[in-house]
């Protein structure tokens, strides 16, 4: 007997792809590893390799110094992340386009993390996070992972970039699945809860 969903053919080649502003969210293939339950927003995707930032791991206590020599007494600390294990220049992932270095996406810029940018966005109350450290693969491993289902890729959102880092994951991988679901079914759009309605 024929299956109904014998010539059901979902093509998610397009899902695969890993651009700058694309989130990582970890799958349970993770588990035991340090990437574990992470969210990486990806910045870079190049000949040199891929980098992005883990943006939710709080950070250990050398960075912490670290960030206080930085901000002072600045009580913004739950806006600090541990980024990944490789070393490079603190710098800020904001919504203020009027300080921004570099585009991540619509929305999501960076900056070079300095004393006087912290204090405005701190006055205009903008969405920010101060990142020390990247996670990067070489060139095609991470494409390799992400084909393999270890990574789940989602566009990026400015709402899950900034939201509560102890939430992030769990927030991601629903709406991983929400997107999923909607190429699966062919849909618009879907509730934000099935309580919506």
């Amino acid at each position: 007997m024929k299956s109904r969903f014998e010539d059901f053919q979902f093509d998610h080649s397009d899902q695969t792809k890993v651009e700058p502003g694309t989130l990582l969210v970890a799958s349970p293939a993770l588990e035991n590893t340090s990437f574990r339950r992470s969210v990486v927003l990806v910045l870079q995707n190049n000949e040199e390799g891929i980098f992005g930032v883990v943006l939710n791991r709080r950070p250990n206590d050398k960075v912490m110094t670290a960030w206080h020599q930085i901000a002072g007494e600045n009580d913004s600390a739950e806006k600090v992340l541990q980024g990944g294990p490789i070393g490079g220049p603190v710098f800020t992932l904001h919504t203020d386009r009027n300080l921004a270095e570099h585009e991540v996406f619509q929305g999501v810029y960076v900056s070079k993390a300095n004393r006087d940018h912290l204090e405005m966005f701190d006055d205009q109350k903008t969405e920010y996070r101060v990142v020390f450290g990247l996670a990067g693969w070489k060139k095609g491993q991470l494409q390799e992972e992400v084909e393999q289902g270890v990574w789940l890729p989602l566009a990026g959102d400015q709402t899950l970039v900034f939201d509560d880092p102890e939430l992030l994951w769990e927030t991601s991988l629903i709406e991983f699945s929400r997107e999923t679901l909607k190429d699966v079914l062919g849909l618009s759009g879907l509730p934000a809860s099935a309580l919506d309605n």
